[in-house]
């Protein structure tokens, strides 16, 4: 992946190549928007949810602490997806590669690393298959075993998300640390169903740009990620 300088941008920040999809259309008037359990939900850096058949979009995003030692910048947030659904073509998950990009120990490595797992997230939602997200993360992140419980569910129940849990903006990072870097995700949730075996719509997410941060861990494995926030 080819990520470019920025001139005025602090030491040793990086912006990934900006990269857009088209948005998922909303479908099911009487379906429920997304209810997973808050944890859950905030560990999927997605919007918070309200019940009913509206779709918020709200652009505001919370700045989060982590207890990362690598040093912080602030993001500002782009605007929200427009509010009125558009029409995309189908999403067919197909499992990604591991990208050549994301093993050496550089910086560069840690935002090809971060954009593979969530191209990962986006398959094993879409086409649900336990076992992919889980081993990327360090025995401690408690975010990383959350995506995998959520995968290993809809495998149980016989449910799959019809389209992108995200769709890939940008990657951004600002540190000089290869041990421990810290990576921010931008992405458009784009407002995605869940269904179950049927076809009938069982949940909706909203439809929101997030910001998402990633702590990663340089391991003898190579990157495993120690952390997910929301920015």
């Amino acid at each position: 992946m080819r990520l470019k300088r920025h001139g005025a941008r602090p030491r040793g920040e990086w912006r990934g190549r900006r990269h857009e999809g088209a948005h998922a259309r909303v479908k099911g008037a009487h379906a429920r928007v997304f209810g997973m359990p808050p944890a859950l939900a905030a560990v999927l850096a997605l919007a918070a949810c309200t019940s009913g058949g509206s779709v918020s979009t709200s652009s505001s995003s919370s700045a989060v602490s982590t207890s990362s030692s690598s040093s912080s910048t602030s993001t500002t947030s782009s605007p929200p997806p427009p509010t009125s659904a558009s029409s995309s073509p189908t999403y067919v998950p197909v499992k990604p590669d591991f990208p050549a990009a994301a093993k050496p120990q550089t910086l560069d490595s840690a935002a090809a690393f971060v954009k593979y797992f969530y191209d990962l997230v986006n398959y094993a939602f879409a086409n649900p298959e336990a076992g992919l997200l889980g081993p990327l993360g360090t025995d401690g992140c408690t975010a990383c075993a959350r995506y995998e419980e959520k995968a290993t569910d809809l495998v149980r129940s016989g449910q799959h998300f019809d389209g992108k849990i995200v769709d890939f903006v940008s990657v951004d990072f600002s540190t000089e640390n290869l041990a421990n870097p810290w990576v921010t995700y931008k992405g458009e949730q784009p407002g995605t169903r869940v269904v179950d075996a049927h076809g009938a719509t069982v949940e909706t997410s909203q439809r929101k740009v997030v910001f998402i941060r990633v702590v990663l861990k340089w391991t003898s494995s190579g990157w495993r990620i120690e952390s997910i926030t929301n920015t």
